[in-house]
């Protein structure tokens, strides 16, 4: 009976080139990969609720002096514009 589990092993090798994968082999392959990504997933979560991003707060003093700033006043006009077209013009349609 050994004898033939082996030929069929051997047979199976033979046709793709590698052994048969085992339970554990079968878990390592699809599972390890899931629980990388799931690990890293989890200490990007981590990382962003721990980490403090903004900007440091800073209390405004009010003992400061007014910076100097320039005024104008904006009133609308009227100003006078002469468009000039350069073109060529040929008909759609000859007559």
């Amino acid at each position: 009976m050994e004898s033939r589990a082996s030929d069929s092993s051997t047979a199976q090798t033979a046709k793709n080139g590698r052994k048969p994968a085992t339970r554990v082999g079968r878990l390592v392959r699809r599972g390890l990969p899931i629980a990388v990504l799931l690990a890293v997933l989890a200490g990007i979560v981590v990382y962003l609720r721990l980490a403090d991003h903004g900007p440091q707060r800073q209390i405004a003093s009010h003992d400061e002096v007014p910076i100097p700033v320039n005024v104008i006043t904006v009133e609308p006009a009227t100003i006078p514009m002469q468009m000039r077209f350069l073109g060529q013009t040929e008909p759609a349609q000859s007559v």
